[in-house]
């Protein structure tokens, strides 16, 4: 007979230590038998015994995480004041751990929620430079440079675009001035087949044709959920780096 296999005196014996209140750590120690051994007779007769837990028992109990995360969100709370105010018997190791285990499930969260945003912008780039003045290396030797104005506003590209963390639209191309009428036809072609209503978010700044009654009127109609963003903002909206990119293929090293 193996190791692992009990006679049916044995099994019965088992048994009786079972229904007498023993742990299974004891029914082991009086059977001389493995606790996984005497657990795979609970298993067979059909009476399952919980099993011992494994390792250590923790530390911090769940009640105490989160009165520990509740202190370090209050301004200027450190992990040795948050262990003194508490009066956790733990060291201010386990309590920056409790801390840091809790600003990681902070920031996933925060990422999933920012991955719902569709960001968009629009952007005109003039074709023969940019706006503005624009610095350069200059030969003293010869004559100034003579500097060249267009008078009929030169050649410019505008367009619309957005994205989240998940996927991208097309970009509209504009021919001219973008008004409520224009912003609107772009949403209802670029912006609803890439948008999901249910659960996501739409952001865009405040000029006159995105906050227009029309526009507003336009995106409640499909429930289509707006970000609020502050009037004259600086430029957070990550778009701004596709932007950037895109400007400096367009003017080179010009700007």
């Amino acid at each position: 007979m193996g190791a692992s296999e009990l006679s049916p005196i044995e099994q019965k014996s088992i048994l009786v230590l079972h229904h007498a209140g023993l742990t299974l750590s004891a029914i082991s120690n009086a059977a001389r038998r493995s606790i996984g051994v005497c657990h795979k007779v609970f298993k067979v007769r059909g009476q399952p015994v919980k099993q011992l837990r494994r390792g250590r028992p923790k530390k911090v109990t769940v009640r105490a995480k989160r009165a520990i995360v509740r202190a370090m969100s209050e301004e200027g709370a450190s992990t040795k004041s948050v262990k003194h105010a508490l009066g956790v018997h733990v060291s201010v190791r386990t309590v920056s751990a409790c801390a840091r285990k809790w600003t990681d499930d902070h920031e996933a969260k925060k990422t999933a929620d920012w991955s719902k945003v569709l960001f968009s912008d629009e952007k005109k780039w003039n074709l023969d430079g940019t706006d503005g003045l624009r610095q350069q290396w200059v030969d003293t030797r010869r004559p100034d440079p003579v500097a060249v104005r267009s008078h009929s506003g030169g050649c410019k590209v505008k367009v619309w675009g957005g994205f989240s963390g998940t996927q991208k639209t097309r970009l509209k191309f504009f021919d001219c001035n973008v008004n409520s009428v224009e912003y609107i036809a772009t949403l209802q072609d670029y912006l609803q087949t890439s948008f999901n209503a249910a659960n996501q978010i739409f952001q865009h700044d405040n000029p006159p044709a995105h906050s227009s009654q029309a526009t507003k009127r336009w995106l409640s109609d499909r429930s289509i959920t707006v970000m609020k963003w502050p009037a004259k903002s600086p430029d957070l909206n990550p778009i701004e780096n596709l932007w950037g990119w895109m400007t400096y293929r367009v003017y080179g090293r010009g700007r």
